[in-house]
């Protein structure tokens, strides 16, 4: 590429500044690609070209501002889709809870909520799945309850061979999944509870019955006092009881 002298250079800013056209692409073209886009920017910035709109070169001339950071985008939406609900009952039927569900949609806990709410299908699939997860499960307890039997392969490795041999197990029936289920099932008939049944009266005791009762705990305790100051009188120790000098010895 060939340089500009200072009278090319003059004479190519002030075809720039006088034409209505940004940038500086136009300009190589008009010089015949004697200098690059580039080289022209550079000029245009340290020499101060200036159209009196935006430019590139005002661009490259303005200083840069602080832009503050941009927030990033928000997360995936919350919109409800009817795909959700054959995803929601396959879900369930795995045994998945609500929170579960949040997870997979990526959502919160209350969307799950509000779309239960507000979509009566998305209500409808999770029910679904819900009762055949229930069903299984049913299904497994009452096995366990019973009794069950299945078939399982056993790998066996004779002279350097593996064979395979289809055996049935039997597992017999487990106690608390038996109680268990008929705890829930009858339980009326099986669940362990216990009834307190108590009659409870309140009866009004007669003032002169009480009056009586107190007489006799204040003669019974007037008798253990003169026994008590009879035994002092006999040690020698009357001295050091108030009233003790008057109590009479107490009677062998």
């Amino acid at each position: 590429m060939a340089k500009l002298s200072k009278a090319e250079w003059a004479a190519a800013r002030k075809r720039w500044e006088d034409d209505p056209r940004d940038g500086f692409a136009w300009l190589v073209d008009d010089l015949s690609n004697v200098v690059t886009r580039s080289a022209i920017g550079k000029m245009a910035k340290r020499s101060g070209w200036s159209k009196g709109s935006t430019t590139d070169t005002e661009k490259v001339s303005r200083p840069v501002k602080n832009v503050p950071p941009q927030k990033s985008p928000p997360g995936r939406p919350t919109d409800y889709c009817v795909d959700f609900n054959d995803q929601a009952k396959k879900l369930c039927m795995l045994g998945h809870t609500n929170d579960d569900l949040a997870f997979f949609f990526e959502v919160s806990p209350t969307t799950i909520d509000t779309w239960l709410l507000k979509y009566p299908e998305f209500l409808g699939a999770v029910k679904a799945g819900r009762i055949v997860a229930d069903a299984n499960v049913a299904a497994s307890l009452y096995e366990r309850a019973v009794g069950y039997s299945c078939v399982e392969t056993k790998v066996f490795c004779v002279g350097g061979e593996i064979i395979t041999h289809d055996v049935i197990k039997h597992y017999p029936p487990e106690v608390g999944a038996a109680k268990y289920w008929l705890n829930n099932r009858q339980p009326e008939l099986w669940k362990e509870k216990v009834v307190l049944e108590q009659d409870m009266t309140v009866s009004m005791v007669p003032t002169e019955e009480l009056d009586a009762i107190h007489e006799r705990n204040l003669l019974i305790q007037k008798e253990k006092a003169k026994a008590i100051l009879g035994r002092a009188h006999r040690l020698g120790i009357c001295s050091y009881i108030e009233g003790a000098e008057q109590a009479a010895p107490e009677e062998s």
